[in-house]
């Protein structure tokens, strides 16, 4: 009688312990969200300048008591560069919000430091790590992404509570710039032909840099001659990269460059036409050059 008296007390026992194991929550119950791309909204391939730009993160602790743990962010898959058309290629790194110099992830070793986080019980937090890109890439207009994964790991955890998805990217923006070479000034240039004599040539180069194609426009102020004094005229003609520009009317030409961002040089070749019975004394011409990025 006395076993049929205990087993029972046991099974209440024993019933009273379970729904208290039951009711045990864990400490780190912790959802992450990207809030929005972070995105260069123009990077210009032809300035020097670096850039920046924040990526948002929050964490939300649906528990009740606080928790603590590291955010790592890594690769997912594809080139260790945010990539763009034309196979074009970027090189990036996150650092950290406040000390630029610390490497938060470094896609070239797939590795970087972890940012520490600290989060009460049912409660958010936001982290900004950011977005570096140097300036001076060679990289045609156009955007450039790569999609990263952000995820949370409680402290003493080797698997990700949760995770998020993020793109980062930079839009290369159109932009060219021009100079002519071996001018003191870069932006005005002089020729001079010396005496004037039928078929006689000279040349000076215009040095451009473009992250696109590009559009070159010759306007001739006197519709393709040099005049000289009462009203003198001597023709002559005029080529650039080896093409013959219609000067008697606004000649438009547009150029995709073979390697963006990379200087070119091209001839701007002037020569004499022929001519005779004219009078003496200084001939010219002021021939405008615009070039515009497309």
């Amino acid at each position: 009688m006395t076993i049929l008296r205990l087993a029972p007390a046991l099974a209440a026992f024993l019933m009273v312990i379970a729904p208290a194991a039951a009711r045990d929550r864990p400490r780190c119950d912790i959802e992450l969200q990207e809030l929005g791309e972070a995105k260069i909204n123009h990077y210009n391939a032809l300035e020097g300048g670096d850039y920046l730009e924040g990526i948002q993160l929050r964490l939300r602790n649906k528990g009740d008591e606080s928790c603590s743990g590291q955010v790592r962010i890594t690769r997912i898959s594809g080139d260790p560069e945010l990539s763009g058309p034309h196979g074009g290629k970027l090189a990036y790194t996150i650092v950290d919000q406040n000390d630029f110099g610390r490497v938060i992830y470094d896609p070239r070793t797939n590795s970087g430091n972890a940012i520490p986080v600290t989060i009460a019980g049912k409660s958010t937090l936001e982290i900004g790590p950011k977005l570096f890109v140097a300036g001076s890439q060679a990289g045609r207009s156009g955007r450039y992404v790569a999609t990263l994964e952000a995820g949370f790991f409680s402290i003493g955890e080797v698997q990700a509570a949760d995770t998020a998805r993020l793109n980062v990217s930079a839009q290369v923006t159109a932009s060219v710039q021009a100079n002519f070479v071996g001018s003191t000034n870069p932006r005005n240039a002089r020729l001079d032909l010396g005496e004037l004599v039928p078929n006689k040539q000279g040349s000076i180069g215009l040095q451009v840099r473009s992250s696109s194609e590009y559009q070159i426009t010759f306007r001739s102020e006197n519709k393709g001659v040099l005049k000289g004094p009462s009203s003198s005229t001597i023709p002559y003609s005029l080529t650039y990269a080896g093409q013959l520009i219609d000067l008697t009317q606004r000649d438009m030409r547009e150029i995709s460059p073979s390697d963006p961002v990379r200087p070119s040089t091209n001839l701007i070749n002037v020569t004499v036409g022929q001519f005779a019975g004219v009078r003496a004394g200084d001939y010219s011409d002021e021939v405008t050059i615009t070039i515009s990025a497309l």
